[in-house]
């Protein structure tokens, strides 16, 4: 089958990665069109080969999206639209019912219980969301909660599939040798110890408790967060007024999160519980063999592992539970693999493959029942 997936844009961000990780392992023919920003995401798109449009948007509400849109659809004749994020789903729904575009999915990726990518979800928001989510086949949920904040916002049991984030265990294991280099290029001592945060950097993601949590900690702790975002500025500032400048690095967007990660120590996730829906760095982390210490990953319930504390989204209590971590010395080498075999990416992006002709199936037997034939 020939599927457009339909993304806002393609920074580096936990919706657009997935996307990328689909993208380069489905069975289907695929191209992605992003409505603005094509981003060093796309760029990788495209240097493994997938076309990637850019339909050049230049507002949230540049309605000359939509007939861009849908002429891309009647030019490639795709047999399914996939829609990511919400601008690109109430643009990409809306331009597969006007082409007829057979069939059409929805990943909802960030349904938080009273925001929506950052945004609070206003009445209007939730309207717009609703009909959108209407207008589609099928709805794929990252996780359990995501499930539950669909049904509240009235889509049909029926219409939901939850399908986790999937991770490559393999390229996330960790690596002896891209420690020692990432280390040196980020000037860290060999034995330092290193706290490291990564994605992106939001209100929600709660890294003030983190940065007055690290605070607490004995002087020679490093802090590392890879991400960028509109929270950068204050961030920067907390950290400079707690005294943490030339303990702190920021490095903005990252393409090597693998790499990172195995030069971390411990990894730190501190976001609030009612805007997190899968939280997929955390469970990378534990992939590379990281103690990881999370306030909420809702991609981690039902997961036990002795490296995963959970803990309260408070900076004493965070500062606490990272200072046992780094005094803890795990095997990196043993990471929970069959804990994390759920969401090897290549059995995820088959469960995805799988609701496209599904839902074709589906559609051509209501047909064949309503016609008669």
């Amino acid at each position: 089958m020939r599927v457009l997936h339909v993304i806002t844009g393609l920074r580096v961000g936990g919706a657009e990665v997935q996307l990328l990780e689909v993208a380069c392992r489905t069975r289907h023919e695929v191209e992605v069109v992003a409505l603005y920003d094509v981003g060093v995401v796309g760029e990788r798109l495209r240097d493994l080969g997938v076309t990637v449009h850019d339909l050049g948007m230049r507002s949230s509400i540049d309605l000359r999206a939509l007939p861009r849109l849908v002429a891309l659809l009647r030019r490639g004749r795709f047999d399914a639209v996939h829609c990511h994020l919400f601008r690109a789903t109430l643009y990409g729904t809306l331009a597969a019912r006007l082409t007829r575009t057979p069939t059409v999915v929805v990943t909802e990726h960030s349904l938080g219980e009273h925001q929506l990518e950052g945004r609070e979800l206003t009445r209007g928001i939730r309207a717009l969301l609703r009909g959108a989510l209407h207008r589609a086949d099928a709805v794929i949920a990252v996780s359990s909660v995501v499930r539950t904040r669909l049904e509240h916002l009235g889509v049909p049991a029926s219409r939901i599939r939850v399908i986790p984030n999937g991770i490559d265990l393999d390229g996330f294991a960790f690596d002896p040798t891209a420690r020692v280099a990432t280390r040196g290029a980020l000037g860290l001592a060999a034995d330092a110890r290193v706290v490291g945060s990564i994605g992106r950097l939001a209100p929600s993601k709660g890294l003030d408790r983190v940065l007055h949590a690290v605070a607490g900690l004995e002087p020679d702790v490093q802090l590392v967060i890879a991400g960028d975002g509109v929270e950068r500025p204050a961030l920067e500032a907390l950290a400079a007024s707690l005294g943490l400048s030339s303990r702190v690095q920021f490095l903005g967007e990252r393409t090597d999160a693998a790499a990172l990660l195995s030069a971390f120590d411990v990894f730190v996730s501190a976001s609030d519980a009612g805007a997190e829906t899968f939280a997929v760095a955390p469970l990378e982390a534990l992939a590379s063999g990281l103690p990881v210490v999370v306030t909420t990953c809702p991609g981690l319930d039902g997961v036990e592992d002795g490296r995963v504390v959970r803990t309260a989204p408070e900076a004493r209590r965070i500062g606490a539970d990272l200072a046992t971590a780094l005094a803890a010395t795990p095997d990196r080498t043993t990471a929970p693999r069959h804990l994390l075999a759920g969401f090897a990416v290549d059995r995820v992006v088959a469960e995805i493959d799988d609701v496209y002709p599904e839902i074709r199936s589906a559609g051509a037997g209501r047909q064949r029942a309503t016609t008669g034939a």
